[in-house]
């Protein structure tokens, strides 16, 4: 289930995204929105801010935007502030890689979450693997497989790509994506491990290992550092 501050954030996004993808609607380009270094130069500072939200197509739209729903409720931080931080992260590392090690991105531009999905996708394996040392045997195992699979698939494949050029089964795709800009899948996954890094420094213990408490969620159990269970975690958090 969704908590209601899950909700708040995610309405919030979808209006920024339907804002930004008018132009799907009327079949204009959305050149005043889309990453291009020549314009922010001279001023365009927006197009920092607003390319992640852009999309070329409705197929891309709901690709990005469906990855981003499902790792969004797996990535489970001490409060939404944090979650929006690690996602902030990846997209900024996502472009910055990009317009470091990519020539492509000069001439094309840039949009859309698919960097900032393979951050958060290598960052919810290091939210696994720090899940499994609380688990029980069992899960503890199924933890620790998929979280090591979703690191080293977000990391392995963000690699083929940069030195392939290529995006992996890009074949398989049934709708327009434009031209992707693979660097910044690789950017968003150095986003991810340094988003970790942040939010650990940040917090000590960023990542919620309680995230389904039993119906003694309303005591306050006693961790280290005489903080509770209650107050890190994130459904806890008054709505």
């Amino acid at each position: 289930m969704w908590s209601n501050r899950d909700r708040t954030w995610i309405a919030g996004c979808a209006l920024i995204v339907a804002v930004c993808n008018l132009h799907l609607m009327t079949n204009t380009e959305p050149t005043i929105l889309v990453f291009d270094i020549s314009k922010v130069v001279n001023g365009e500072w927006w197009r920092v801010i607003t390319h992640p939200f852009v999309h070329v197509s409705w197929y891309h739209l709901v690709l990005d935007c469906g990855a981003i729903l499902l790792l969004w409720k797996e990535i489970r931080l001490r409060s939404q502030k944090l979650k929006l931080l690690a996602a902030a992260i990846c997209a900024a590392a996502s472009l910055v890689f990009s317009l470091l090690s990519s020539s492509a991105i000069h001439h094309y531009g840039l949009c859309g979450f698919s960097g900032t999905a393979h951050g958060l996708t290598f960052l919810v394996g290091l939210v696994w693997l720090s899940e499994a040392k609380r688990g029980d045997k069992k899960h503890r195992n199924l933890l620790v497989v998929c979280g090591l699979f979703f690191i080293f698939a977000s990391g392995g494949k963000s690699l083929i790509e940069v030195f392939t050029g290529e995006v992996i089964f890009s074949d398989l795709h049934v709708g327009d994506l434009g031209i992707p800009i693979v660097e910044s899948h690789l950017g968003g996954v150095i986003g991810g491990a340094l988003a970790a890094l942040v939010v650990w420094a940040m917090k000590h213990k960023p990542f919620d290992l309680t995230p389904t408490l039993t119906d003694n969620s309303n005591k306050d159990t006693t961790v280290s550092g005489g903080e509770t269970y209650s107050n890190i975690s994130a459904e806890s958090e008054p709505q």
